[in-house]
């Protein structure tokens, strides 16, 4: 940790539309490091005097750090540590050409010296130009160098400019004395575009961008003035290995994950490209976190799947593991280890001295005794086996990644701008999520401390968690809830302590069973054998059908892409409707399911070519045909050929809305035309809400709303739903409340379950999709396309439940084996009868009843007085169980308050409301 310093990279200069140069960022780096030093000149408010220091200043004895003196041998030392750096944390993948990276000028105690004097860049008062001034010092320094010796840029992939002082890059712990400093800074394209009108051209090449880079960081080495306003100098001396490896890191594509405008911490001391740029002193930078390596190429993920135990190592390749939420996010977890003996980090070993004589060791002296870290010829630690040394503790790393988030922001340095949603997003093990927010509590935890790592030691889990032992869930905190806060399911328990390795195991809080096989996806369920049991059909290379999960049997070859299988309706054995496109074909195949063999055999094969849409109706087991609609057109299709047809029964009763022939009973919805096509709606389905014995039809429309209606077409209470739906609306049973609960995927992919009134119960982020409800180990189920969420227990088999967007796989469009509920009690719900709009502003007011058992229902109402003013009596001859509107036209009547009398009977029985009404004109 930084002992009282806060790193603030004032990265604030850029502006915000630099592409990286390469999401895999592998090879060797060649970069130009032209030194430049100022006019001499005394200027309090920068360190130094303008020159680079030779002469010998070891103010810590051994232990001071970047020594001088800082010629050429001292910075192709850092060039060294820089690449044993990226060399190390990309795992030989990435680093810098250490023959072809120059420094110049070449001579050893040289620099090209710039005309301006060294605050002018930084200069106070002018805070509004120090982005272009910035600019101008990669200009004036490239300018100068290749006056004086004809520098060919185009020969490197980066060029660096080290100025002379120290970088203002730190807040130290009492008031900076200098402010003037020049900001490490990475000056991209669109700086110079916008401050110098285009690139930087310099002889017959170009210049594009460049990085701005101290000479040290070593403040107390650097300005004596701060060396004696320090206690303890020799304990805040940094290097510029982690400075200079976070600006290359950043021009070479690494994109940044802190704040850039605010300067405010992402991710803190976890990763390079933060503040765990100045993790051991600058001496150990972190490596860069999990998403980053993986986004340079570095390294790749293992997916990890439900139910298994996971075991990580700590500085070892392919040891990133992956746990996905939905289709844009997912969490990494890594396991990083600090310790350089067993059991032993530099923290740890500091306060073991510190216990045994009283004095606390510097966190340099640690490091240099005790890590076998050792300086070369001139001065510079340019290897570190374990970059991890530097971390706060040793433990798991779990990430939030959210690609939504980082592809809105990767081309505008913008992946973690918001810190209430970063697109690399540390879970932090306190539950405090604080990092990059102002602290006052005494040990700042803004920029990251043990307390984020994820080991059963850590106590300040159990600060925010009561849980007697250490799992990361839908119920903790933080949680694994995906960012639009539906539940993930997932539920990470078992962590073990550190050693060498960390492991944890990884199930769901839902109970769920999932295929092994990741390749095989779930179509439907069907009893597909007719032994009472339902089976599984589904699709991989091949179509395939299983009773248990485990055993796949070989159904046929898919013929190009797979678009529709349906099971046919009456027929004696099972037989498949399956439509496949290959080029410009739609191939229609007849399958029959043989139970002697087990297996089905291909019956029939047509074709239809050069259509643009294709659409199953249903297959007709009994004439082996199947029904389509063709570009609007009805088909049938069978062995003999294609046929067009109305497709239309006779005697079938049916309600015409658009000139779309619908059918609505209580028990099925029959159409002429795919549902698609049924006004603004986009699927309907049925449903029971009540369990009152009359079904009501769920209809989505076009804008993802949810309507309930009943048989007369009018809405029922509550809805419409505006719930961004996204598929058909299924219903069932799941929670055993004796009511079906409403069930649909919407479109960022979340699985929503509602109760019957429409109120959220639950949402479930996933990253398959929603196929059906059905029954699996004789429970209900929600089944995706690779995975089942198992509820109650199934008692009384299919009942008032609509499980597929045609209810069935057969498209029967029938409300389940439904069987109604009984009569409702009441002649007419007083509850759910009223009248609107109350008062009514010169509009008709419409009194909506909800009707039971009445057999007659009149409304009476009188003025104020007590004299009658309107009669109505209303025929309910097809009105039962449902919901009636009655309008009265109020166009002569004048204003004031009336009384509406509503008198229902049913034989002897009657009941009546009373309900007070307002007219204003």
């Amino acid at each position: 940790m930084y002992q009282g310093f806060l790193c603030r990279w004032a990265i604030a200069f850029l502006i915000f539309l630099y592409t990286p140069l390469i999401s895999q960022l592998t090879g060797d780096l060649k970069i130009a490091f032209i030194r430049v030093s100022f006019s001499p000149g005394e200027f309090p408010g920068f360190t130094g005097n303008g020159k680079f220091l030779y002469d010998d200043n070891s103010i810590c004895g051994s232990y001071t750090i970047d020594a001088p003196p800082h010629d050429a041998n001292y910075f192709q030392s850092h060039i060294y540590a820089v690449d044993n750096y990226f060399r190390t944390v990309s795992y030989g993948k990435f680093g810098l050409d250490i023959d072809e990276s120059k420094i110049f000028p070449r001579e050893n105690r040289s620099s090209y010296e710039i005309s301006q004097s060294m605050n002018y860049y930084h200069e106070l008062g002018y805070e509004s130009d120090h982005e272009k001034r910035t600019t101008e010092l990669l200009k004036d320094a490239l300018m100068i160098a290749h006056a004086t010796d004809s520098i060919n840029f185009s020969a490197f992939d980066i060029v660096a400019v080290i100025h002379a002082g120290v970088g203002q890059d730190f807040n130290l712990p009492f008031l900076d004395p200098t402010p003037e400093d020049i900001p490490s800074t990475f000056v991209d394209k669109d700086m110079i575009n916008k401050y110098l009108g285009g690139p930087i051209q310099i002889g017959n090449n170009f210049v594009y961008s460049g990085i701005i880079l101290p000479e040290s960081q070593n403040y107390p080495l650097m300005d004596i003035n701060i060396n004696e306003a320090l206690s303890d100098p020799c304990d805040v001396q940094y290097s510029i290995t982690g400075t200079w490896a976070l600006m290359i890191g950043f021009a070479a594509g690494l994109p940044p994950l802190w704040h850039v405008e605010s300067g405010k911490s992402g991710v803190g001391v976890f990763s390079l490209m933060d503040l765990g740029a100045n993790n051991g002193r600058g001496i150990v930078p972190a490596p860069p976190d999990a998403w980053t390596r993986i986004y340079a190429g570095w390294e790749s993920p293992v997916e990890i799947q439900l139910f298994n135990e996971v075991n990580l190592e700590s500085n070892k390749s392919h040891q990133i593991g992956k746990i996905n939420i939905n289709e844009n996010e997912y969490f990494l977890i890594e396991y990083r280890n600090n310790w350089f003996r067993e059991n032993v980090s530099i923290d740890s070993s500091r306060y073991s001295v510190w216990e045994e004589t009283n004095d606390y060791p510097t966190y340099v002296k640690i490091l240099i005794d005790s890590a076998d870290i050792s300086f070369n010829e001139f001065g510079v630690i340019t290897e570190v086996e374990n970059y991890n040394l530097g971390l706060p503790a040793s433990g798991l790393l779990i990430w939030h990644i959210d690609e939504n988030k980082i592809n809105a922001g990767i081309d505008s340095y913008s992946v973690n701008a918001n810190q209430n949603h970063r697109g690399v997003d540390l879970e932090e093990a306190d539950g405090a999520q604080d990092i990059g927010y102002i602290s006052n509590l005494l040990t700042d935890p803004s920029s990251g401390y043990w307390g984020d790592m994820w080991f059963p030691e850590n106590k300040e889990y159990y600060r925010a968690n009561s849980n007697g032992s250490m799992t990361f869930s839908s119920f903790t905190f933080p949680n694994t809830k995906s960012n639009k806060n539906a539940n993930s399911g997932i539920l990470i328990n078992d962590i073990s302590r550190s050693s060498k390795s960390m492991s944890f195991k990884i199930a769901s809080h839902y109970d769920i069973s999932i295929i092994n096989d990741k390749n095989k996806s779930i179509l439907f369920q069907w009893d597909v054998d007719n032994d009472g049991d339902l089976d599984f059909v589904g699709e991989d290379d091949s179509l395939w059908w299983s009773d248990n999960l485990e055993d796949f049997i070989f159904i046929e070859n898919i013929d190009g892409k797979l678009l529709e299988v349906i099971v046919a309706q009456n027929s004696d054995t099972t037989s498949l409707a399956v439509l496949n496109k290959k080029n410009n074909k739609h191939i229609f195949k007849w399958i029959v399911f043989d139970t002697f063999t087990g297996n089905f055999s291909p019956k029939w094969k047509n074709e239809i070519t050069n259509a643009s849409q294709v659409k199953f109706l249903k297959a007709d087991g009994d004439n082996e045909s199947i029904w389509i609609i063709k570009d609007g057109k009805h088909l049938i299709i069978d062995s003999f050929g294609i046929t067009e047809t109305e497709i239309r029964e006779s005697g079938y009763p049916y309600r015409s809305s658009k000139d779309i022939s619908i059918v609505l009973w209580s028990d099925r919805i029959e159409t002429k035309e795919d549902f698609t096509y049924y006004g603004d709606f986009k699927s309907l389905s049925l449903i029971d809400l009540e369990n009152d014995g009359s079904s009501e039809i769920i209809a989505l429309d076009n804008r993802g709303d949810i309507y309930a209606f009943d048989n007369n077409l009018l809405l029922k209470n509550g809805f419409p739903i505006h719930s961004n739906a996204n598929g058909p609306i299924l219903a069932m049973d799941l929670l055993g409340d004796n009511s079906p609960e409403l069930i649909y995927q919407d479109k960022l992919g979340i699985i929503q379950i509602l109760d019957h009134e429409g109120k959220k119960l639950d949402q479930i982020s996933t990253t398959s999709k929603v196929k059906a409800l059905g029954v699996y180990q004789g429970r209900h189920a929600i089944i995706t396309s690779n995975a089942l969420i198992l509820y109650k227990d199934d008692l009384n088999g299919f009942e008032n439940e609509w499980n597929y967007k045609y209810s069935t796989p057969d498209n029967s469009r029938f409300l389940s084996n439904y069987k109604s509920q009984g009569k409702p009690g009441f002649i007419f719900d007083l509850s759910q009868t009223y009248a609107y709009p109350n008062p009514s502003f010169n509009e008709n007011i419409i009194f909506r009843i909800n009707v039971g058992l009445a057999e007659s229902l009149n409304i009476n109402i009188f003025d104020i007085a007590g004299f009658l003013v309107e009669n109505f009596s209303i025929d309910i001859s097809s009105s039962q169980n449902s919901i009636k509107e009655v309008h009265w036209d109020i166009s002569s009547i004048n204003p004031g308050i009336y009384l509406a009398r509503i008198v229902g009977t049913d034989g002897l029985r009657k009941e009546q409301k009373i309900i007070k009404v307002g007219i204003v004109k």
